[in-house]
């Protein structure tokens, strides 16, 4: 099948996000260890246990939520929004996202961040902050195409293999 059929064999509305819960904790962890086997989009290289996700992102202390995205019952995407822990900066969250490799391209990333943007709002956040890859060109479009601007550059923060990897900070205001 031609990649232009591909990416229109689903639709936004296909795509149904919600607030993640604890049944998710399996197919978040394949999703994520797919996405880290890929070695260019994350900065780790180790895969995830099942006991990192249950104690990491669902201790209720860590992320203030997660919100995946389905497509057919298959989690197919993933944002997790946290509160930064200083007092001076309670009205800041950070954002980390992950779309499934074989569903990129399809609106995912677009409908997650619309509704972390909407949540962020209503949890009285201020500004919302990310980070990625400079080598994540499309990841770059989409954030631009929701208002993040560049904020800043860490050279060389990365080094996966023998290449150099930028890290390119990006921060959105809400109000």
């Amino acid at each position: 099948m031609s990649d232009k059929k591909e990416s229109s064999k689903y639709k936004t509305n296909d795509i149904k996000v919600r607030f993640s819960t604890k049944e998710d904790i399996i197919s978040l962890k394949k999703m994520f260890n797919k996405v880290v086997k890929e070695k260019q989009f994350l900065p780790t290289l180790q895969e995830i246990t099942i006991e990192e996700v249950t104690n990491g992102w669902f201790d209720l202390g860590n992320y203030d939520l997660i919100i995946v995205a389905e497509i057919q019952g298959e989690l197919v995407g993933q944002i997790q929004l946290e509160r930064l822990e200083d007092d001076a900066a309670q009205h800041v969250c950070e954002i980390g996202i992950i779309v499934d490799p074989d569903y990129r391209g399809k609106g995912v990333g677009s409908e997650l961040l619309k509704k972390t943007i909407e949540n962020a709002k209503h949890l009285g956040f201020e500004k919302i902050c990310l980070s990625t890859f400079h080598t994540n060109r499309i990841a770059i479009a989409l954030y631009k195409k929701f208002g993040f601007r560049e904020a800043g550059r860490r050279k060389k923060q990365f080094k996966i293999a023998d290449e150099y990897i930028d890290e390119i900070l990006f921060e959105r205001f809400l109000t």
